[in-house]
């Protein structure tokens, strides 16, 4: 769905690597690049490591997707984080994800208040898919216009 979506934006390429020795250096990427990790619980995490740690430095996005947020190694990945999106989670990874993020927060009730919110927008929006009234192209493209647009705008074509 990815490969769709980034289809019909000028100026973006995107390139997938299946092995970790396939992985270029975050040095030898473009910079403006986005680099997702996707399901790599499993593997290695030197690369994903690597790239959490230096990519900043040469202008890389990083995004690490998990199933499980608490078997994510915390040193130099969980620590390092600017923004978590969470699905359902069993008790074990929400209560991993309270006390490293929310628990200093939650005296005064801003994450309740946040969590109520995203409950009922995500509760909205699978009610529309469920019942097929949603179009699930528009629905992504609404859910991620605010990454889209901007780069549209920034990767448009010179005359």
């Amino acid at each position: 769905m990815l490969s769709d979506i980034l289809l019909d934006i000028d100026g973006i390429q995107l390139f997938t690597f299946y092995e970790n020795e396939q992985v270029i250096e975050p040095e030898k990427a473009l910079p403006n690049s986005v680099f997702i990790f996707d399901d790599i619980i499993s593997e290695n995490q030197n690369i994903a490591r690597t790239y959490i740690s230096r990519s900043r430095h040469n202008l890389i996005d990083v995004c690490y997707l998990a199933q499980s947020y608490s078997k994510v190694p915390k040193q130099l990945l969980r620590d390092n984080v600017n923004f978590i999106v969470l699905f359902k989670q069993d008790e074990t990874n929400l209560r991993h994800v309270y006390m490293e993020h929310c628990s200093d927060m939650a005296a005064n009730g801003e994450v309740l208040g946040e969590l109520i919110k995203v409950k009922e927008n995500i509760k909205r929006k699978y009610s529309a898919i469920k019942q097929g009234k949603a179009d699930i192209h528009s629905l992504v493209s609404e859910t991620l216009s605010p990454i889209i647009e901007p780069l549209k705008q920034h990767f448009k074509p010179h005359p």
